[in-house]
């Protein structure tokens, strides 16, 4: 019997060593336990395009979302902009994309409103009562246009693709005990992708898929115990983790590439 009861601290340890226990391993390679491999019925989700960064390719970055392969009319898209950094451009192509959404909402934000922004935006999720919400900043460039599907048939409540850019990416293995970034002794096998499969960790930010039970219960979750040194996206993966829900990343494929702060 293996349990996970403990701190914080050890419950991390213990979902990391759960990535390498419960299946075969092929070649170095896990099999999915408990993947679907096909998701039952239409879901309906929630974009949420954050652009924040000074002067971000706004064209660049909306034909990313729009040239997602999951279908749009089963789609909300929410756009929240500094209007300080950047002017929202858009073309032809954008402009016609939009009207093929159930409904498109655009926010200006400052840095001031960046986490409250957050919080609303899964708000509307929740009160729009989708089945998902897609979330993803301008620090993940979306390279891979099925992700949503690919994450769907994960059947995660948090789970996020992964992005690369050299030795940064968008998944953390370990924290320490401040909550900060620690080496796990697997990290540059899985951002290399020489071991691929779904793997647990602390801490899973720019970009990932929310389900219904994950837009629920992680109300309010980017202000929580947020601090301005830590930003939004620590505190959620934190919070989430305090609530039992666990970040997953996924590098059966590499979705994208991912900056830093």
């Amino acid at each position: 019997v293996f349990h996970g009861n403990g701190s914080k601290s050890e419950k991390i340890k213990h979902n990391w060593f759960c990535n390498y226990l419960g299946g075969t391993r092929l070649n170095s390679k896990p099999t999915l336990i408990g993947q679907k491999n096909v998701f039952v019925g239409m879901p309906t989700i929630a974009i949420s395009l954050f652009l924040e960064k000074f002067e971000v390719d706004c064209i660049s970055k909306l034909e990313s979302v729009i040239n997602l392969t999951f279908p749009k009319e089963n789609c909300y898209l929410f756009i929240c902009y500094d209007e300080y950094k950047n002017v929202l451009k858009t073309n032809d192509k954008i402009e016609e994309a939009f009207k093929q959404y159930r409904k498109v909402f655009i926010k200006r934000t400052t840095e001031e409103t960046y986490v409250s922004a957050r919080d609303e935006c899964l708000k509307a999720a929740k009160k729009l009562d989708v089945d998902h919400y897609f979330y993803i900043d301008d620090h993940f460039s979306i390279e891979k246009s099925d992700v949503i599907e690919n994450l769907l048939f994960l059947d995660k409540t948090y789970v996020g693709p992964l992005g690369v850019d050299g030795v940064f990416s968008n998944y953390w293995g370990l924290v320490d005990d401040e909550g900060w970034y620690k080496e796990s002794i697997d990290y540059g096998f899985i951002i290399r992708r020489e071991i691929t499969g779904v793997w647990a960790g602390p801490y899973v930010f720019a970009c990932y898929l929310l389900d219904k039970r994950g837009i629920n219960e992680l109300q309010d979750c980017y202000s929580l115990n947020y601090s301005q040194e830590r930003g939004s996206d620590m505190s959620f993966s934190s919070n989430a983790l305090d609530k039992g829900i666990i970040p997953y990343i996924d590098n059966r494929y590499l979705y994208g590439s991912a900056t830093s702060f």
